[in-house]
């Protein structure tokens, strides 16, 4: 029995000795870099870097034109903008890169061409007019980005709301469909500024149309 015993525990003593000098031994950093040497020799590190890029990155950009301008974007990879003309200038949205189809037509709001790309906008509960371009300064005439906006938000099935922001707004006609909703941020925060040089939100309600503009 005594016999049987050590003989057990000299195995052990050996085995022991064997993984501890295995794992001391072993250069775990050479090994990874072996074997990305060989992932890149083959080219699959460089497919797995891009699936990444595509799937995980965000790329964000100051502003819409930096956005068309960029070489480095892939399709099924997501892009932010801080701003549409310049950083927070209440323009800023997040896109979704995909291949241009037939159809697309450029509108500066919900698609944006980028060579054999598009920069689609994603849309949650809400469009904010200034992501088609609006400027809400008072000074520029938004009415034709506004417009871009409720023709967009009706092709919508759920039909999101068109946000104005805290800011002027100079508007003429606007073509206002049934069930558009738009919304701002109260009269002392949300203005309209009528070509005619006059303040109000009357050019807004038409026959059938949600307005919850104030």
């Amino acid at each position: 029995m005594g016999a049987q015993v050590e003989s057990l525990t000299n195995a052990f003593i050996v085995l022991k000795d064997y993984v501890d000098n295995y794992f001391a031994n072993l250069d775990v950093q050479d090994e990874i870099n072996n074997k990305l040497d060989d992932m890149a020799e083959k080219g699959t590190l460089q497919e797995i870097i891009n699936s990444y890029l595509q799937s995980n990155c965000l790329w964000v950009f100051n502003n819409v034109n930096d956005m068309k301008s960029a070489t480095n974007i892939r399709n099924g990879s997501k892009c932010k903008t801080l701003g549409y003309y310049v950083a927070n200038d209440g323009g800023g949205a997040e896109y979704l890169i995909r291949t241009k189809k037939e159809n697309d037509i450029d509108d500066g709001g919900s698609i944006h061409i980028i060579s054999d790309l598009v920069a689609e906008l994603i849309v949650k509960d809400e469009i904010i007019v200034n992501q088609f371009g609006a400027y809400g300064d008072g000074i520029h005439n938004d009415t034709i980005y506004i417009q871009k906006a409720i023709d967009f938000s009706i092709k919508q099935n759920y039909n999101p709301r068109i946000k104005l922001l805290d800011s002027v707004y100079c508007i003429s006609n606007l073509a206002i469909k049934p069930k558009t909703k738009i919304i701002g941020s109260g009269i002392e925060n949300t203005k309209l500024l009528i070509e005619d040089g006059s303040n109000g939100s009357a050019l807004l309600i038409s026959e059938n149309a949600w307005h919850y503009c104030y």
